[in-house]
């Protein structure tokens, strides 16, 4: 849904709204089923449980983050763990034979 900047500018809470400085308002409308699923989701999100599990995932995706910028393991040049493991072995041998300092 597209308001008017007209209606949108008249309006008191509009600083609340739109941070846009035309002043329009665009709005998504979901159907009700997907609505209704997404915040049973949110609610989820807000418990314990979640954030217990989540703080495990959370540290994973920080630690292969770090590994893909320091070690550049976006590709492996190999199929299969052992060589790719290889692969990475050499890599970091050369970096700490070379490389001086690793920004993360």
């Amino acid at each position: 849904m597209k308001f008017k900047p007209s209606i949108t500018r008249a309006c008191p809470h509009q600083a609340k709204c739109t941070l846009s400085r035309r002043g329009a308002k665009n709005l998504v409308l979901q159907p009700q089923a997907q609505h209704e699923a997404l915040q049973q989701v949110r609610q989820a999100q807000e418990t314990d449980e979640f954030r217990k599990a989540y703080t495990k995932r959370s540290g994973m995706e920080g630690t292969i983050s770090r590994a893909l910028r320091a070690c550049d393991l976006r590709e492996a040049r190999y199929r299969g763990v052992a060589k790719t493991h290889c692969q990475m072995i050499a890599k970091d041998l050369f970096k700490l034979k070379y490389c001086r300092k690793i920004r993360y």
